[in-house]
């Protein structure tokens, strides 16, 4: 598999407490466009 098909990236951000977290992935294509990805719900 060629390196630009997969990759892997860690990021450490500050949760609220009592209730959910929406997070999201925001990804910048070769050509500049951008890919959001819908909200991922973390509960602390």
């Amino acid at each position: 598999m060629p390196a630009w098909e997969k990759t892997t990236t860690q990021k450490s951000t500050q949760l609220t407490g009592g209730g959910d977290n929406a997070l999201y992935v925001c990804i910048t294509q070769e050509d500049g466009n951008l890919i959001w990805s819908s909200p991922i719900y973390v509960f602390r």
